[in-house]
């Protein structure tokens, strides 16, 4: 497959829409229906039960409502859909499927080498159990990595009566970890090569009106995993209202605001070489 730069909406309806080519290159013609999902409209009976969770190398995953993953590379127009892990508790979701590296140091992710992480939210003898399974397209099976008893969490607690419809999104992958977004503060992360699952708490804006309907959703558009450094475990980029905010999140689990910046300011900034805002 060529590099195309562009991207999905969420769903199996959705078309690709190419990014704007840079000044003095032609558009790449063709490339929009070539990477249609309709392929996947023929396969499932409804394909707005499909949710697109993650995308690498070319590759879409996707979460059907019956935790089935479906991992597709619509370049060659070819899908596989990967039964979860067979657990001995009752499943109540797939909280989400993300795909990683290929098997092989250095080789491109293809249909026949791909890696998938998936997390799982079980009950197992009334507790609730976050399960993080791995599925290798060379070997054709899971492997579980690791089982995390969550029955304390609050964040796990709510999400687990929220089903899996639940919002939620990748805001970044940082030194080996994944981080998912989920309700309105609540943040998930899951080492890729381990499975170790840990958890922490955005703080709540002071300016939000929590009078209105609804809370607002931290998406990757207002929340960012930007990286760590020697002084904190790590740093995450955050839009509130107006401000950029940097939190920092140090030893304990406990987030901290480093800096609040109006973005209005950031317009003329022009950043260090390395330079974390």
């Amino acid at each position: 497959m060529p590099l195309v730069l562009g991207h999905y909406n969420s769903g199996a309806n959705s078309a690709f829409v190419v990014a704007p080519p840079p000044p003095g290159e032609a558009a790449g013609g063709g490339v929009s229906s070539r990477l249609s999902l309709g392929f996947l409209r023929q396969n499932f009976a409804d394909p707005s039960d499909l949710f697109l969770n993650d995308c690498r190398g070319g590759l879409l995953a996707f979460v059907l409502p019956d935790s089935r993953v479906v991992v597709c590379d619509p370049w060659i127009r070819r899908y596989m859909v990967l039964a979860p892990l067979s657990m001995p508790g009752q499943c109540l979701f797939c909280v989400g499927a993300f795909l990683l590296d290929a098997d092989e140091t250095g080789t491109a992710l293809h249909m026949s080498n791909f890696r998938v992480m998936r997390l799982d939210v079980i009950i197992e003898d009334i507790t609730m159990v976050a399960m993080v399974s791995v599925f290798s397209a060379a070997d054709n099976c899971w492997l579980l990595l690791a089982r995390t008893m969550v029955d304390g969490d609050v964040g796990f607690a709510a999400i687990s009566t929220s089903g899996p419809y639940i919002r939620k999104v990748c805001v970044g992958r940082v030194q080996g970890s994944l981080f998912l977004s989920l309700l309105d503060f609540f943040v998930i992360q899951v080492n890729e090569s381990t499975g170790v699952l840990t958890t922490f708490y955005m703080p709540e804006p002071e300016e939000i009106n929590w009078n209105k309907r609804d809370k607002p959703s931290y998406h990757r558009q207002k929340l960012r995993v930007v990286g760590q450094d020697t002084r904190t475990l790590l740093r995450l980029d955050r839009i509130v209202d107006e401000d950029l905010q940097v939190i920092q999140l140090v030893h304990g689990g406990m987030c901290v605001e480093e800096k609040r910046v109006d973005l209005s300011q950031l317009c003329n900034f022009e950043g260090a070489p390395g330079r974390l805002l």
